[in-house]
């Protein structure tokens, strides 16, 4: 999206997804999804 209308993008760091956040997670790290983020991923 970026690249059509002509700016390179350097670094790209992804916050949430819907509403689930990333919360203090660093990079590498991981959590397990609770039951609610499990059935809001589902209903999409």
């Amino acid at each position: 999206m970026c690249s059509a209308i002509g700016h390179n993008v350097i670094k790209l760091k992804r916050i949430r997804i819907g509403n689930i956040e990333l919360g203090n997670l660093r990079e590498g790290e991981w959590r397990p999804l609770n039951d609610r983020e499990i059935e809001y991923l589902k209903s999409l």
